[in-house]
């Protein structure tokens, strides 16, 4: 079953998303490993969530927030699971923004004393560690 929320962030219909898996929404951006380490994460804790970016049915690439809860019976056997997405794009881009104005000095677009500090501080630490 899906909601009408799950119509206005992915682009599909109800009739469009019943019968098909999740694989439907899958963006490429995640390995089998992140899949698997998220379905081990299910069974051995009955939840899981985090990050994921998914395919809308035009194409675009989003970020989600998704929480996944197995229901099972009293014997404890899987029999349903919910998944409740939140869509982070809004989030993400605020995200970029701050970076930028962080970084990059809002006149020329070009990088500020903060990041030039930032990166030097990163360059000294690999070369001290490399001697």
């Amino acid at each position: 079953m899906i909601n009408n929320a799950f119509t206005r962030i992915t682009g599909y219909t109800e009739e469009e998303a019943l019968g098909q898996t999740p694989k439907m929404l899958a963006s490429g951006r995640h390995d089998h490993a992140f899949y698997r380490e998220m379905w081990h994460d299910i069974t051995r804790r009955g939840f899981w969530q985090g990050e994921v970016w998914n395919r809308r049915k035009n194409g675009e690439i989003y970020p989600e927030w998704l929480s996944i809860s197995q229901i099972t019976t009293d014997d404890g056997v899987p029999t349903y699971y919910i998944g409740i997405v939140s869509d982070i794009s809004r989030l993400k881009e605020d995200q970029e923004e701050i970076h930028r104005l962080a970084y990059y000095d809002p006149l020329t677009n070009l990088p500020n004393r903060s990041l030039l500090e930032e990166r030097a501080a990163f360059a000294l630490r690999i070369a001290q560690r490399n001697h």
